[in-house]
């Protein structure tokens, strides 16, 4: 059995779903059982306990032949990094006291020095801990995790920029998903290494800009990088609602990484030195499917188009299926040649534009409804014609009217949004 502590959390559900999938046991470790239902369907055995209660943690790491864990950042405590080493220290008494063998521990790069560095100072002393509880560790050492672009979401939704705190917003460096991470953290624990490792984690290369665009491209609009200067982060960060210690650490971490001093050289004494790992996972795809996890309620315009797309497409695939519909429906002269293979291909455009209109209507996305609306009002520059010159004037003159006033009823539900 592996237990997967925060299995609730985005590597977390990733290693236990991954060990799941092999027919592995699972026991996942949440402080929120409620959290962890979907776990518990999928097979796992579940376990609640919180780090610093070290008894209930031991229980819950009883027979466990590895375990993989990360030191959670709670924003809401006031002793930020008190509070992070209370449970760096709750974690290594219940591994020391459990037994457990074989330790995978997500860290950063940054945490290969003990102060000046963050929030990964905490890291540091996190992974000192467990070093020092008998387990054998292997240190996920993972770069930028790529969805802390999504950190952007609020100043890019409602104000079209992307913040950036580091010293450039066109120079790239390594990134990786969560995805990524939380695969190689079960890999780790079905093939423990002969002895403590760590292992240096990267993925693609972005520079904050392509971020950005990345984001924007999710949004349906073109974001501006705004660039914070150093002495300002702080300010920004609290003023986004982040407590004083927290913003102070973030920007300590920033600072960090401008000194180019963020990259894990050390050595300990037991001869460990740094693999690698590689992440394969483009920003694009996580902020797509990060995005779609939210499920923000759409608008009434965004509803409404969805439902003009099924209507669509109802009535596509009806023509499509029988195309001498089309003269009953609209009280057309019925067919006098090849007028039904013709049908079947305007049935099955109709079916096609009312998918879109369904899809992207679900999606939420602003720019997709004004396309919409564009569209619906461009019919009539082709319907209104043909029916004027007879050509089927009972259908083309419904949906010359049909269309264009559903067009201006979207564009009146988004302009009250």
């Amino acid at each position: 059995m592996y237990a997967i502590a925060g299995a609730a959390g985005r590597t977390g559900q990733v290693a236990a779903r991954t060990l799941l999938a092999a027919k592995h046991k699972v026991r996942a470790i949440v402080r929120n059982a409620a959290k962890a239902e979907p776990l518990r369907a999928a097979g796992a055995d579940i376990a609640v306990a919180a780090f610093q209660d070290r008894d209930a943690l031991a229980s819950a790491l009883d027979g466990a032949l590895g375990l993989y864990v990360l030191l959670p950042e709670d924003l809401s405590v006031a002793e930020f990094h008190a509070h992070r080493r209370r449970m760096a220290d709750g974690l290594a008494a219940a591994v020391r006291a459990s037994g457990v063998p074989h330790v995978v521990f997500l860290s950063t790069p940054a945490a290969a020095v003990a102060d000046g560095n963050g929030p990964a100072k905490d890291l540091y002393y996190a992974e000192a801990a467990l070093r020092a509880s008998g387990a054998k560790l292997t240190v996920v050492s993972a770069c930028y995790l790529q969805e802390n672009a999504l950190a952007a979401l609020p100043a890019a939704q409602h104000e079209g920029v992307y913040p950036n705190f580091f010293p450039s917003a066109d120079v790239a460096f390594p990134t990786v998903a969560t995805r990524d991470i939380g695969q190689l953290a079960a890999r780790c624990l079905l093939e423990p290494p002969p002895k403590s490792a760590v292992i240096d984690l990267q993925g693609p290369l972005y520079s904050v800009r392509q971020m950005a665009e990345a984001l924007g491209r999710c949004l349906g609009k073109p974001l501006q990088v705004v660039d914070v200067p150093p002495a300002a982060h702080v300010g920004a960060l609290t003023s986004a609602g982040l407590p004083a210690e927290v913003a102070t650490a973030l920007a300590e971490m920033f600072a960090f990484a401008a000194s180019g001093r963020s990259h894990r050289t050390r050595h300990d004494g037991g001869g460990r030195g740094a693999a690698r790992g590689a992440g394969t996972i483009g920003v694009s795809t996580v902020l797509l499917k990060a995005l779609a996890e939210r499920s923000p309620t759409p608008s009434v315009a965004s509803r409404f188009t969805s439902v003009s797309g099924l209507f669509y497409l109802g009535m596509g695939l009806a023509i499509c299926a029988a195309p001498g519909l089309v003269p009953t429906l609209f009280f057309e002269p019925p067919f006098a040649g090849r007028e039904a293979g013709l049908f079947r291909l305007v049935g099955w455009v109709m079916a096609v534009v009312g998918w879109f209109l369904w899809i992207g209507g679900r999606t939420g996305a602003r720019s997709f409804v004004a396309a919409g609306i564009v569209a619906r009002l461009a019919v009539p520059l082709v319907a209104v014609p043909l029916a004027l010159s007879g050509i089927f004037p009972h259908m083309l003159w419904v949906f010359g009217v049909l269309d264009p006033v559903s067009g201006i009823l979207t564009w009146r539900l988004m302009s009250k949004r």
